[in-house]
């Protein structure tokens, strides 16, 4: 594990933690969601999925968070989330590892992808078939990498994959915010008072349940911020797997709400309901439950 930190567009400082594979299936970047950290108990389930299968993880503490990153919460917008995911990406692409994971990988692999075609031409019957293991084999070499994120970090994972879909492999959105309409629409189904305040004073102040004693205080300019974002306008471009996963009393990012998203996804695509669980897993049996879900995904992707 490599515990680094980088720079992003606006020179603040990000707290990435690398965790490289010595012999890695892929790559997968993984983040938090609103005032979350990289050390949260679900974000840590989630790493050692996927590095359980072998891959190389990525985790890093956006700006305006809660973390180890630069910036105060009360700032905190999506547009300030999804543009620390992208520069973490871009960053990701200057280092050797990522070049010894893609670039060489696919140099080799171009190489003996005309030996490899050959045989299972030969083999695999309708032609139909190879094709399909050619695609197979060039997502190995391409540079293609899985996203994952909670919540807010859901969501911007998963815009970025409609935004960039030549460079997601596949995307698991996990409790994730679908749009800012929805997102106040929850707020004032499940916390009418508490939005009304956030009205009327201009912030929202929370104590944080994952760390006890620290007041959590957000501008409304959060949600003007996030008015802006929705998911369902592009969500064509997510034709790569998909696995979206909620909590069954959920009241930050309803089941209801996931359930818009995953009825217009229009790829391969699948929906879990964590019975009992709330927006944020901190059941040993919720966590646990999770992971096998994510284990048993990637045997698919």
């Amino acid at each position: 594990m490599e515990k680094l930190v980088i720079k992003n567009r606006k020179n603040q400082n990000i707290s990435v933690i690398l965790k490289y594979s010595r012999n890695p299936e892929g790559l997968a970047f993984i983040m938090h969601g609103l005032g979350g950290f990289k050390e949260q108990p679900h974000i840590q389930t989630l790493a050692g999925a996927f590095e359980e299968k072998g891959y190389t993880t990525v985790l890093f503490d956006t700006t305006n968070t809660l973390g180890e990153s630069d910036g105060n919460y009360e700032h905190a917008t999506i547009t300030n989330y999804y543009e620390d995911l992208e520069d973490v990406i871009k960053w990701a692409r200057t280092q050797a590892w990522y070049q010894e994971l893609f670039i060489l990988r696919a140099q080799y692999s171009d190489r003996k992808i005309g030996d490899i075609m050959k045989l299972l031409e030969s083999n695999l019957k309708p032609k139909s078939l190879a094709a399909r293991a050619k695609e197979d084999l060039m997502s190995v070499s391409s540079g293609r990498f899985i996203l994952c994120g909670h919540s807010l970090g859901g969501f911007c994972v998963a815009f970025y994959a409609e935004n960039h879909p030549q460079e997601v492999l596949a995307v698991a959105p996990i409790s994730a915010v679908v749009s800012g309409k929805l997102m106040v629409e929850a707020y004032k189904r499940y916390e009418p008072e508490n939005f009304r305040q956030w009205e009327k004073t201009g912030w929202l102040i929370e104590e944080s349940v994952s760390k006890p004693g620290v007041a959590k205080r957000l501008s409304s300019s959060f949600v003007k911020d996030s008015l802006r974002y929705d998911l369902l306008p592009k969500v064509q471009n997510l034709t790569m797997p998909v696995l979206l996963i909620v909590g069954e009393n959920d009241t930050s990012t309803p089941p209801d709400h996931v359930k818009i998203l995953f009825e217009a996804l229009p790829g391969p695509k699948e929906l879990a309901l964590i019975k009992d669980a709330p927006h944020t897993f901190r059941n040993r049996k919720h966590l646990k439950e999770i992971k096998n879900l994510f284990l048993a995904w990637l045997d698919k992707v």
